[in-house]
């Protein structure tokens, strides 16, 4: 869990082993409604019946067929970078910046208490 100075929360759910299938997505709540950015299937049709509701498309088995084209962006984007010399819009801090938050998020699953964290 992330607390902003202005008291947004963040609340990471992460696992290696998820009982229902590899499972990611994002879900933003807000005081005026939400945001979800669902699990990547194959097609959005859904069956209904009168023995089921609801019936979906397996979700994309395995990650590399989720990202595909993400994937492919960020490598054409890399390039981009590199053939224009441009400047990523992430770099070295903000990398930085993650690992020191991961090494708190562990510090604070050990003790059970809060890291406060200045940038």
């Amino acid at each position: 869990m992330i607390q902003s100075k202005n008291g947004v929360q963040c609340i990471i759910t992460n696992s290696r082993h998820c009982s229902f299938g590899y499972d990611q997505r994002v879900e933003i709540f807000g005081s005026k409604g939400m945001i979800i950015s669902e699990n990547i299937r194959e097609n959005e049709t859904s069956f209904y019946s009168s023995n089921s509701t609801s019936n979906k498309s397996p979700l994309l088995n395995f990650f590399i067929e989720r990202y595909k084209d993400a994937y492919k962006k960020q490598l054409n984007d890399f390039s981009k970078f590199i053939n224009k010399n441009i400047r990523p819009l992430a770099e070295f801090e903000e990398g930085r910046r993650a690992l020191i938050m991961a090494n708190a998020a562990k510090k604070s699953l050990g003790s059970k208490k809060f890291e406060k964290l200045t940038f």
